[in-house]
């Protein structure tokens, strides 16, 4: 296991909220566990009858595999790269899917009327990179962009670049810094200008 991996897995808890003008809010929950259920502790928390921690997406390998925190004991379901519904008790329905190939990011998405604690559109479970963009393939559909942005992230520090500049040369594409706590206009060639924000939970509480 690399530096960065372990550094990776011993911020597991940490969670940011992204919000992206004309689009919505949505949560980056950057650990390889993630915890669901109607409980503020929550990191996917749901106004739903269901259990206080309901149940966990576990990174396990190349696969997320999801597991009722319940004393059945039973094992985990596995999760593939289609897109899945999870019932969870009565009524709530959770949509899981991986839509880029090369990307462990997994999207998760309340299909039922239940909302979120927070007020998101969303929730991802995000594992090194995302992508923003109009195209199916995006983790977070921004349908009036003209092109595809990558976010990276890199122990606590998060930064974007083009998608379009990865593989034309063998030079790494250019990376520019996405601050905690500060508002971005993204605006490289050929893109219409829009602002992005990231903050860390501490930060969007006490505002």
């Amino acid at each position: 296991m690399t530096r960065r991996q372990t550094d990776l897995e011993a911020n597991s808890t940490e969670s940011y909220r992204l919000w992206i003008d004309g689009v919505g809010g949505f949560l980056l929950c950057c650990g390889r566990s993630v915890t669901v259920g109607s409980s503020s502790s929550a990191d996917v928390a749901i106004r739903a009858p269901i259990s206080r921690q309901h149940g966990t997406f576990q990174l396990n390998g190349e696969n997320w595999v999801w597991q009722l925190d319940d004393s059945s004991r039973e094992p985990g379901r596995k999760l593939d790269r289609n897109p899945e519904s999870l019932r969870l008790g009565e009524g709530v329905v959770l949509n899981f899917s991986q839509p880029h190939p090369w990307s462990q990011t997994a999207r998760l998405t309340v299909q039922s009327s239940h909302r979120s604690i927070l007020g998101l559109d969303g929730y991802l479970l995000m594992q090194r990179e995302c992508l923003l963009g109009p195209t199916a393939d995006c983790h977070i559909r921004c349908p009036e962009w003209t092109e595809t942005i990558v976010l990276t992230r890199a122990e606590s520090e998060f930064q974007w670049h083009r998608l379009a500049d990865v593989g034309l040369s063998s030079q790494t594409p250019s990376k520019q810094q996405l601050s905690i706590n500060h508002t971005l206009t993204l605006s490289p060639p050929d893109f219409p200008e829009v602002q992005i924000r990231l903050e860390n939970l501490e930060f969007s509480e006490a505002k």
